[in-house]
């Protein structure tokens, strides 16, 4: 593990790098398929805030491809084929963020046991703030400011807390719990 976390992949871990990939963009497409499907959905209830939630779920998984191998190729269409070229990474940082910020304000602020396990305002400005601290080495430019701002977004709405029982986080049955923000 440390070997994968400090990105000095041995050939010992190829099958863990490249199944960290393909899972990934099998998660992507998921993702793809199922917002052309909502959007092209014959119905008169309100799609926007699934369709946040889907965006900033995928915005999540390439985040986590982004940190792990860098330049990737972006794929936001459900016929589209991840063999397109690579995007730079600070191509795919700025696609993150912008994703993410089209759609803070259709994302639900609510912390209940209906969100719980759902992509929430506080989630996404978790991921920003994630993606904020590492700017300089995603993008080249520190983002300490912007950092602040979405953390504080988080902090300053009072609705996640520290448990008293540290253990209480990883139970089984976790909704009881005022300190996970995404699980």
């Amino acid at each position: 593990w440390r070997h994968l976390h400090q990105h000095t992949y041995q050939p010992i871990h190829s099958s863990i790098v490249q199944r960290a990939w393909q899972l990934s963009y099998f998660a992507i497409n998921e993702i793809n398929r199922t917002i052309k499907v909502v959007e092209n959905a014959k119905t008169d209830l309100p799609i926007q805030g699934a369709i946040a939630e889907l965006k900033v779920l995928r915005a999540l998984f390439y985040y986590w491809l982004m940190d792990l191998y860098g330049n990737v190729p972006i794929v936001v269409d459900y016929e589209e084929s991840i063999t397109q070229p690579n995007s730079e990474r600070a191509d795919v940082f700025n696609f993150i963020e912008s994703e993410i910020l089209q759609n803070l304000d259709f994302l639900d602020k609510r912390v209940d046991i209906k969100t719980y396990g759902k992509i929430n305002f506080y989630v996404a400005q978790t991921l920003l703030a994630k993606l904020y601290l590492n700017a300089e080495i995603y993008n080249g430019e520190s983002e300490w400011l912007k950092a602040i701002k979405a953390c504080d977004a988080v902090i300053d709405a009072g609705v996640y807390q520290l448990e008293d029982d540290y253990f209480t986080n990883f139970k089984i049955q976790n909704e009881v719990s005022r300190e996970n923000i995404f699980v």
